[in-house]
């Protein structure tokens, strides 16, 4: 622990001052961009068990990111007086075996298969009784049999959605389900156990399963943990009107560890944004005595699990809303070959207007674009209360979400310079007096 802890703060303070001149906003690509590739192979790397719910992953995350905002000079915030937010989540968890052997060959968890998050546990051989549209399979024996389902091989979008009915039926019946899904879906959370087990195979195994074996066997072994506690990571820098802050965030968790042998790392989501507020908060305390208005940064916890971390700030310090002048949230920043987006950025036409601006004059992104608000990241609690916010996100293909192949080799970093380009600069216009339009939600 102490080791881990050590090698984040080494990483985070390895930031080389010739490097980047935050005076001038000028940044150097080779020196930040290697300082955030480095931050980011941390969080998430194997030490930090994909920064989820098994072996306390979001726990070390959160507190290598407080020990961060401390070493650097910020402070807690004054209205917690603390640099963790703690609260608690009951989630499913998978902490060693996930196993699904087919006939005789051993499928790969996370690469060729996902148990879905609600499954409650299972282990034993099954018989594997196919299942077509149109056709019935009699009698099953739960505890026995296993249903095979082929969405991959159904055209029409009728019969999936026949074959999804049979699905559900046989789930409420007790009776494990195999399929394999017409595209790779994501793998996510679950706040609680289910009564059965659903496995799915990706696309990409469909040449490890032909054919379709007589036998299968499965093992999960489940943990639900009805009151885990998990963190949200807070530093503050006073501005000279104190009274008044910019908040940027940015969710510090993932998914973690599906068994001993699937790691979902989450290096694009959201090591990258995490990475990206931390060296933000490394500027704003190192490069700057005392900005105009006070700036929090946050890094939430749980996330995933359905913005639990945002929603317990808001909860917790309903008093604070009313001094945010406005926040900026960072996801999934490892890209941006298609430029970025601001999630709820349409609700301002002179801010978004301004963006574009500081885009075509400084960073040179490909676009900027700006969609309706959505619950889709941890500015959505805020939004709801009626805070300034909007979710950033960089656009960009090739990029794996919700899978053991978003890792930190896999990350597309050439436009990291750009990125932090742009939203120093935004966040520099945000400290400037703007009329009352530009924060004004339309």
């Amino acid at each position: 622990m102490r080791g881990l802890r050590w090698l984040i703060l080494t990483v985070a303070h390895n930031l080389h001052l010739s490097c980047v001149s935050f005076c001038q906003s000028e940044v150097s690509a080779e020196g930040f961009c290697t300082w955030q590739r480095r931050m980011i192979e941390v969080l998430a790397g194997n030490a930090l068990h994909g920064r989820g719910y098994v072996a306390d992953g979001m726990g070390l995350a959160a507190r290598a990111v407080a020990d961060s905002f401390a070493a650097w000079g910020l402070k807690p915030p004054p209205f917690a007086n603390t640099f963790l937010q703690p609260f608690r989540v009951s989630v499913n968890t998978f902490p060693d075996t996930v196993s699904l052997i087919w006939g005789r060959r051993k499928l790969v968890p996370g690469l060729d298969f996902h148990v879905q998050p609600e499954c409650p546990g299972i282990r034993g051989t099954f018989r594997v009784r196919p299942l077509q549209p149109g056709k019935t399979l009699g009698k099953l024996r739960p505890g026995r049999d296993v249903v095979f389902l082929d969405y991959a091989a159904v055209g029409q979008d009728s019969l999936k959605r026949h074959l999804e009915k049979l699905e559900n039926h046989y789930v409420a019946a007790g009776i494990p389900v195999i399929r394999i899904s017409a595209k790779h879906l994501p793998w996510y959370p679950a706040s609680s156990p289910s009564k059965n087990c659903v496995f799915t195979i990706h696309p990409r195994a469909r040449d490890k399963i032909t054919p379709i074996p007589r036998w299968v066997t499965l093992q999960v072994n489940a943990k639900f943990e009805p009151s885990l506690v998990c963190y949200n990571a807070m530093g503050y820098k006073p501005g000279r009107i104190a009274d008044t802050f910019l908040v940027v965030t940015a969710h510090l968790d993932h998914l973690g560890r599906m068994g001993s042998e699937a790691l979902y790392a989450g290096a694009n989501d959201n090591a990258s944004g995490t990475a990206m507020m931390m060296a933000l908060a490394k500027a704003f305390a190192t490069f700057l005595d005392t900005p105009r208005y006070s700036v929090l940064f946050v890094g939430f916890g749980a996330e995933e699990l359905g913005l639990v971390g945002s929603q317990e700030f808001v909860k917790t310090y309903p008093g604070t809303l009313s001094s945010i002048r406005f926040l900026l949230n960072l996801d999934l920043m490892g890209g941006g070959d298609k430029g970025v987006t601001f999630v709820n950025g349409k609700a301002f036409p002179a801010l978004a207007h301004l963006a574009d601006s500081l885009n075509r004059q400084f960073a040179g992104l490909a676009s900027i674009q700006h969609r309706d608000n959505a619950p889709n990241s941890d500015h959505y609690p805020f939004t709801i209360h009626g805070v300034p916010a909007v979710f950033l996100f960089a656009q960009g293909e090739g990029i794996a979400y919700h899978d053991v192949l978003d890792t930190a080799e896999r990350l597309p970093m050439h436009n990291c310079p750009r990125l932090f380009e742009f939203i120093w600069r935004f966040l520099e216009a945000l400290q400037k007096p703007l009329p009352a339009s530009f924060l004004g939600q339309k």
